[in-house]
């Protein structure tokens, strides 16, 4: 009986382990940020600039074909001061943030409004 028990705890051992491991692989796959893009779109969840954004982003398949990060910044408040930190670098106030937004490190430049981020990413493709 005291092996059966013992085989039995290494084996509910394993499962969680199991679990615990595919929890954090999927959670890692469905993040919306890559360590290597070095565009970052700022958007917020409500915003209305945003959608057209996005959707000339799906409607064009952006995603498939350039590299970039999607961070929202109305419920997250450390996209926000990353975003704050990218209009310093800008020159741009920062008493008022407006999105979208879009900073492109490799050639430090800002992006604002629907209208520069779209044109930004026709140009790109």
């Amino acid at each position: 009986m005291s092996n059966f028990i013992k085989n039995y705890a290494v084996y509910i051992i394993l499962v969680i382990l199991v679990l615990v491991g595919g929890y954090f692989l999927v959670r890692k796959n469905n993040t919306t940020t890559s360590p290597t893009a070095s565009i970052t779109l700022y958007y917020g969840d409500t915003c209305p600039h945003c959608t057209v954004v996005d959707k000339y982003i799906q409607d064009n398949n952006v995603a498939q074909k350039i590299m970039f990060d999607k961070k929202e910044v109305f419920n997250n408040p450390a996209s926000s001061m990353e975003m704050a930190e990218k209009y310093k670098l800008c020159g741009l106030p920062t008493d008022q943030l407006f999105v979208p937004f879009l900073y492109d490190t490799q050639t430090k430049q800002c992006f604002s409004g629907q209208e520069d981020i779209i044109n930004y990413f026709a140009a790109k493709l």
